[in-house]
């Protein structure tokens, strides 16, 4: 009896992985976006509505806050569309089961997530001016919501072009090593995105400014907590250098090597310019380009991390 391969084509292969990539670089475009939302202060721009803006699918623009907000939400629509369109590709071109079909529909599900966390931010008014505690830790929830959207989406990129994955040799102590570096670059990201908020509420004059307001007992609880990040920055990224650098030292395969020394570079230059941010008092688009190459770090690490667990066997 002839046997039917169910097996994925290349060629569908590689546009899969090419859309997913697409995707994924159109989403952190969009994860900026948000952030020159809060910094522009825009996030009302809608008032207290959400999904449509003042009680209206296309609004007039009578504001540059509400066209600002609108443009993010419209944008942040495209990215949910395009999620769906990786998981109709995945289901469609790869047997049930597939680690590509199971990692994009957990994109899904938390660009979901993503979308309903950001309509909290509006319809609770954690945006523009408030500086509660509940906005504060609402933001940190919103970054791990991002962070794991964009691990999934890294994975399910991953997993749909490789044509025939095998486990690969990795110590104990390595796989222990990337783990930490895992979760010191998500509380770094955590402590950053309240420090962006203070930042963007109580903006210092200058860097002594900053640092003499945060250790003033009396200062807003995001002034003081500003110090926090750079510290906590300082210590995870050089946990990251040194376990990625191994890793890259240690590695059989050439891009293997090539993802642990892009995450050792991105790590260096990421630390070197959040203390140029300082330096210059954060303004906007520092934030934002900070923000980005975050995002592109946690990106790439997610991936070597996946590299590392297993023997890349393309089409």
């Amino acid at each position: 009896m002839q046997t039917i391969d169910t097996a994925p084509q290349p060629r569908h292969l590689k546009i899969f992985q090419r859309f997913s990539i697409a995707t994924i670089l159109y989403t952190i475009a969009v994860i900026m976006f948000g952030a020159w939302v809060r910094v522009t202060g825009s996030g009302a721009g809608c008032g207290r509505s959400w999904p449509t803006c003042h009680g209206s699918a296309i609004p007039r623009p009578e504001a540059i806050e509400t066209v600002i907000e609108f443009t993010h939400r419209i944008t942040s629509g495209l990215s949910l569309i395009l999620v769906m369109v990786m998981v109709w590709l995945a289901v469609r071109w790869f047997p049930k089961g597939h680690l590509a079909i199971k990692w994009a529909k957990l994109s899904l599900l938390f660009m979901i997530l993503e979308a309903l966390l950001g309509a909290g931010l509006v319809l609770f008014e954690l945006v523009v001016d408030n500086d509660s505690v509940f906005r504060a830790f609402s933001m940190t929830a919103h970054l791990v919501n991002t962070s794991i959207l964009m691990a999934c989406m890294v994975c399910a990129a991953y997993w749909g072009g490789l044509h025939n994955p095998q486990p690969g040799p990795i110590t104990r102590a390595l796989r222990t090593g990337m783990i930490l570096g895992m979760f010191a670059l998500l509380i770094t990201s955590m402590t950053g995105a309240i420090t962006a908020l203070g930042d963007t509420l109580y903006p210092a004059e200058s860097s002594r400014h900053a640092i003499s307001s945060g250790l003033q007992a009396t200062s807003h609880f995001l002034v003081r907590l500003r110090l926090l990040h750079p510290v906590i920055a300082l210590g995870a990224g050089s946990l990251v250098a040194i376990v990625s650098a191994g890793a890259g030292i240690r590695a059989e395969l050439q891009s293997t090597r090539h993802w642990a020394y892009s995450v050792t570079a991105l790590v260096l230059a990421q630390v070197l310019f959040g203390f140029a941010n300082i330096a210059m008092s954060a303004p906007a688009w520092a934030q934002l380009v900070h923000l980005g190459m975050a995002t592109t770090l946690w990106c790439c690490y997610i991936s070597l991390m996946l590299h590392l667990r297993n023997l890349n066997v393309r089409a």
